[in-house]
């Protein structure tokens, strides 16, 4: 099983593509679970295809384009919409690919959707690639932060799709940004795992338990865990 995690859907791009290309391999199918979509944007099949159609989706064209580069053809991507697809139908789209493929948008919403038409075992079991940049990223793992953005006020942590448990991630990462920054620090805090802050450059490739860094990316160690009243400070976390 590989999970391929990356700030941005432009995957076409020199820093990633003799990565990428051991496991996107050419004529593989792919289901692209586009349920990450804000709300107040979409609301029915029609705006749904102003975020993701093929004639003026903003996300078909780049989804498209990048996966062609290695040797995907247009005609081997399926695309699973909230609002025509049923539960069965959505499930046989999953069950058909090679990829699953996870975009970008809100990460709550996106696992929201998920388990509202019950694909998230689908999901789990799937043995092939699953990749998402951004939203479809943070939902890979079992739990993911959230940093205050355009889209959330407050820091927050959600659940996710449960594919990745042993760190956290920061998409987007920018080495300036104070925001993100105290975001890190705050999970590092609490939860004690490592992190991987990726760049809009950067990506993660995780195979068999194994992770490994492509282009753009700073690792962050987990904070150690110090002992409590009533712990010796030889106990385990």
């Amino acid at each position: 099983m590989i999970r391929l995690l990356h700030s941005s859907p432009a995957i076409a791009e020199a820093w990633c593509f003799g990565a990428f290309s051991a496991y996107i391999k050419p004529r593989s199918r792919v289901a692209v679970i586009a349920l990450s979509f804000r709300d107040a944007q979409v609301a029915n099949s029609a705006q749904w295809a102003d975020i993701y159609g093929r004639d003026r989706g903003k996300y078909y064209r780049v989804i498209v384009d990048s996966l062609a580069a290695y040797g995907i053809d247009e005609a081997g991507i399926e695309w699973i919409d909230y609002f025509k697809d049923t539960v069965q139908t959505a499930k046989q789209k999953i069950k058909s690919a090679d990829i699953l493929y996870l975009p970008g948008g809100l990460p709550d919403r996106l696992f929201a959707r998920i388990a509202a038409m019950n694909l998230l075992e689908d999901i789990s079991a799937h043995t092939g690639v699953v990749m998402g940049f951004s939203a479809g990223a943070m939902a890979q793992l079992s739990e993911y932060h959230i940093t205050p953005d355009a889209d959330y006020q407050l820091f927050s942590y959600g659940k996710g799709c449960g594919l990745i448990d042993a760190f956290g991630i920061e998409v987007h990462y920018d080495e300036n940004d104070a925001v993100q920054r105290q975001s890190i620090e705050r999970f590092l805090r609490e939860k004690r795992k490592p992190l991987y802050a990726i760049a809009d450059d950067g990506a993660l490739v995780v195979a068999s338990g194994n992770v490994s860094i492509v282009g753009n990316v700073v690792f962050f160690a987990a904070e150690p865990h110090l002992p409590t009243s009533g712990e010796s400070a030889g106990a385990a976390p």
